[in-house]
């Protein structure tokens, strides 16, 4: 099967070439990735639809993005249309794909981000360490409308204990975090430019995944965490509501900064007994999928598109 990726302009994007690079390493079909759709293709993958004049039949889409942002360039109504050109859609969690139902579009498939398993392994088991302050690592770019939770992160860390707490940040413009997590007495390690390569010595440095976006496609360093033994701290949105059960892989966040802040509080309560909880039920099978299997889905998802309009 020949199978076109289609990003639709030029512009750069990592997750785009990390995404498609999966493809052409994990799977026997014959991909090619160009701008605009090429001729005699089996199926079309878009990434960026609505930058397309028309979808072609034997077309899916992947929603890489959250379908509630507030942001006018993420506004649904510039995607439903095309939506609805497309010959399946492939949502990367259940929030998107209610969205979609909502608008009348039922030709969905779920398939979540995966992880890289020659990297993120299982960490050996961290038990709770009075004399250690508990390690929260942010794993996000920056970005200029602070949609990864900037402002919420101000009002949780004026309630947080900064004996108690430390911070590792990574991602461009993690450096104004770093600032503002010194000024109210938080060390703090920040890694701007680290190469992909690392991330797992980072996942072995932290003892929770903080995730405090205002909204989110995946995010991808959620299954990276869980695969390798991080629990979560995250608002309860995108992959998070399909894959984080509440104290028990993960603590989910209500957006109330009082009432968050208690609940992190907590990991340090009743001799940590949470603590223990949460990394030790990480240290058993989650409901996380590599990127291998993350190709063989989409491939059934191919096929499906192709049996329907030859029949």
């Amino acid at each position: 099967m020949r199978i076109n990726l289609v990003v639709s302009n030029n512009i750069k994007s990592s997750i785009f070439t990390a995404f498609n690079n999966f493809f052409l390493q994990y799977s026997n079909y014959n991909y090619k990735v160009s701008t605009k759709p090429l001729a005699r293709y089996d199926i079309y993958h878009y990434h960026r639809p609505n930058l397309e004049e028309y979808l072609l039949p034997n077309s899916i889409v992947t929603v890489h993005h959250d379908l509630e942002d507030n942001d006018p360039w993420f506004d649904s109504s510039n995607f439903m249309d095309k939506y609805k050109e497309a010959g399946h859609i492939v949502c990367l969690n259940t929030i998107q794909q209610n969205v979609l139902k909502e608008n009348a579009i039922e030709n969905t498939t779920v398939i979540p981000h995966g992880y890289r398993d020659d990297l993120f392994k299982l960490k050996n088991l961290k038990l709770y360490d009075k004399n250690k302050k508990i390690s929260l690592g942010i794993i996000s770019k920056r970005y200029r409308r602070r949609v990864k939770g900037e402002a919420y992160l101000l009002e949780l860390i004026k309630r947080l204990d900064s004996d108690k707490f430390k911070f590792i940040l990574v991602g461009d413009g993690r450096s104004e975090e770093a600032v503002l997590l010194n000024s109210f007495g938080f060390e703090v390690e920040v890694f701007e430019k680290l190469p992909y390569i690392l991330y797992p010595e980072i996942y072995e440095k932290i003892d929770f995944l903080l995730m405090i976006s205002l909204f989110e496609g995946g995010p991808a360093n959620l299954p990276e965490s869980l695969a390798s033994g991080v629990p979560i701290i995250a608002t309860n949105i995108a992959m998070v509501k399909d894959m984080i059960r509440d104290k028990e892989n993960g603590l989910i966040l209500s957006g109330d900064y009082d009432s968050d802040a208690n609940k992190i509080g907590s990991l340090m309560d009743n001799n940590a007994e949470l603590f223990n909880i949460l990394q030790t039920n990480l240290q058993k099978s989650q409901d996380i999928i590599t990127w291998q299997e993350v190709v063989k889905r989409y491939e059934i998802v191919y096929e499906r598109v192709v049996n329907q309009n030859e029949n």
